[in-house]
């Protein structure tokens, strides 16, 4: 629903929706979480319930259907709450907030947060900056006059958007020698409507070459399965978009000050232009070691 005073667009996801009694199975990853891609779906979900219910009121921007809103960086940030029994998990209805964070010319900022509906625990949030793109050249559009003016009050309260500084740069371009590779072919499933790789494809991309260079004893500190860490943070910059059947190849370094930091620089491999930079933040505790929750 929308509440017209503080312009947010709840979304609530019963665990029952698919006429199961717990998470389906697509949603676990294979440490039975409810991981970083999965979380990101939920965010981008409720982003397309609330296109779709007016709540940034995309048919007056676009109704003829030749413009875009284009992902160019998301930073999402999981509590350890994430990481508890998923039984318990499940048993609770999983509460989606958007809002307006931010409006610029082309742009505009949107924050999500996700939390159990009963006992408001934070789950984990989501911030994302989207481009106004015409369809055709795939070039930036200015946003509406009167969009901006009607979303600037909405995002004239100060409040924290990631409680965390981003960690990804554009500098990331630059790979440096030392760091490990690994090639991936796009496919036409990984596509969406937009005709390109969809952001939560690059998730998958990030979290197949941490895999490939942790099990090659590549990293410090996580000598085993670096899936098997919690991610707690991951940002991404967006600098380009990838089609279908395209040869990436995903290029990963540890960060010389902070072992809990791993950095991707993603470039396609025809033409070696970087199309997306990401930093994934891990835990330094094993998810075999039981954490507390007060779920």
């Amino acid at each position: 629903m929308i509440l017209p005073s503080t312009r947010s667009f709840l979304l609530t996801l019963t665990v029952g929706w698919c006429c199961l009694e717990e998470f389906p199975s697509s949603y676990l990853d294979r440490t039975g979480h409810l991981g970083i891609r999965s979380t990101a779906k939920f965010f981008m979900n409720a982003a397309f319930l609330a296109f779709r219910n007016g709540y940034f009121d995309r048919a007056n921007i676009d109704n003829d259907y030749t413009h875009a809103f284009f992902l160019v960086s998301q930073s999402l940030r999981l509590s350890n709450h994430l990481y508890c029994d998923i039984v318990r998990l499940s048993s609770s209805d999983l509460l989606v907030a958007s809002r307006a964070a931010a409006v610029g010319r082309t742009s505009m900022t949107n924050l999500y947060i996700l939390s159990c509906a009963d006992t408001k625990v934070e789950l984990a949030r989501c911030v994302t900056a989207l481009v106004m793109t015409n369809v055709d050249t795939r070039r930036p559009t200015p946003l509406p006059k009167w969009f901006k003016v009607k979303h600037t009050s909405a995002t004239s309260a100060n409040f924290d958007l990631l409680q965390n500084e981003v960690k990804t740069s554009r500098e990331f371009q630059q790979v440096p020698e030392e760091c490990f590779r690994s090639e991936v072919k796009t496919r036409y499933s990984d596509t969406d409507f937009n005709n390109h790789v969809n952001q939560t494809e690059y998730i998958q991309f990030c979290l197949e070459g941490v895999e490939e260079a942790s099990q090659s004893g590549y990293y410090r500190h996580f000598t085993s399965d670096i899936l098997l860490y919690p991610v707690l943070e991951f940002d991404i910059i967006h600098l380009g978009e990838s089609r279908a059947c395209e040869i990436l190849t995903v290029s990963t370094w540890q960060d010389k000050t902070n072992d809990q930091l791993v950095h991707f620089s993603i470039h396609n491999k025809s033409s070696s232009k970087c199309v997306a930079v990401a930093t994934i933040k891990f835990g330094s505790q094993s998810l075999r070691t039981p954490a507390s929750s007060s779920l």
